[in-house]
């Protein structure tokens, strides 16, 4: 593996982003992991092939990305996360 796709790999959540910020807002600045996950794969039409590609350790890659990606958003300011879960 080049460090060229080792640093594509890394950052591959990063595309996420503005689709977690579309999706929020049209579900009304809250919802829940899942509620995030289900308006990004529609906003950014994900195929099911994508969506539902697993990790090694056999969770679902998709998800895990658009965790990272709302995660680097909180951590920047940009979103809030009142509590666990939503």
């Amino acid at each position: 593996m080049t460090p060229q796709t080792t640093d594509k790999r890394q950052a591959e959540f990063v595309q996420w982003m503005p689709y977690i910020l579309d999706a929020l807002r049209e579900l009304n600045g809250s919802a829940t992991p899942r509620e995030v996950y289900n308006s990004v794969a529609r906003l950014a039409h994900v195929p099911d092939e994508k969506r539902f590609a697993k990790l090694g350790s056999g969770s679902l890659r998709f998800p895990n990305q658009v965790a990272w990606a709302r995660q680097y958003l909180v951590w920047e300011g940009l979103l809030s996360s009142p509590k666990h879960g939503i």
